[in-house]
């Protein structure tokens, strides 16, 4: 534990995102009939997520990160490798690259 313990600051720099409050605005009645309302609910039927396959994204990864550690020990990888590549899945800020991808 004691090799690996400066990840910790730098997974929680990474995921500092999650320890922050943020002011949600209170959701418009679903029977309003302001433009800007409706205009908003089709945005989030269209691209809330409604893919078949959404639900099983998490399992999806998770069964190609035990197939990663099946594999690592069959190889028998060092310790720091099979570290990194947790703490890659788990803590990279990936959604930054999807942003940074959208914005060229």
């Amino acid at each position: 534990m004691s090799d690996y313990a400066w990840f910790l600051p730098v997974a929680v720099l990474a995921e500092r995102r999650h320890f922050r409050f943020e002011v949600v605005s209170p959701e418009p009645p679903k029977t309003s009939v302001k433009a800007a309302d409706m205009a908003a609910r089709k945005v989030r039927q269209r691209f809330g997520g409604a893919s078949l396959f959404a639900p099983y994204k998490n399992v999806i990864g998770m069964h190609l990160r035990i197939f990663f550690f099946v594999a690592a020990h069959a190889l028998k990888w060092e310790h720091f490798a099979v570290y990194a590549v947790v703490y890659a899945a788990y803590f990279f800020p990936w959604r930054l690259l999807s942003l940074a991808a959208r914005r060229s």
